[in-house]
């Protein structure tokens, strides 16, 4: 079986080597897991109904792993609230 991985896609590999965490694209997007060993590919978690940040030049989700090798996701939670603060100091 061959399995071919778009390395747009890529984002991160888990610490023992042993698989590539990669999310999808697409009207239902997923964070999937692929094995090095034989190439098996499971969903780990869909992201769909998700605001999460996508890069705009990739369109893809920023994704990184905790030390436990959990997937951890930047979420939007919009960028139009920016405010301001201003400090009078004694």
């Amino acid at each position: 079986m061959e399995i071919l991985v778009d390395l747009r896609k890529l984002r991160a590999i888990t610490r023992d080597g042993k698989y590539l965490i990669f999310s999808t694209r697409g009207s239902d997007p997923q964070i999937q897991r692929l094995r090095f060993l034989d190439g098996h590919v499971e969903t780990l978690a869909s992201l769909k109904g998700l605001r999460r940040v996508v890069d705009t030049v990739e369109g893809q989700t920023q994704l990184t792993l905790a030390p436990d090798g959990s997937p951890i996701l930047a979420r939007d939670i919009g960028t139009q609230e920016i405010y301001t603060l201003t400090v009078k100091w004694p």
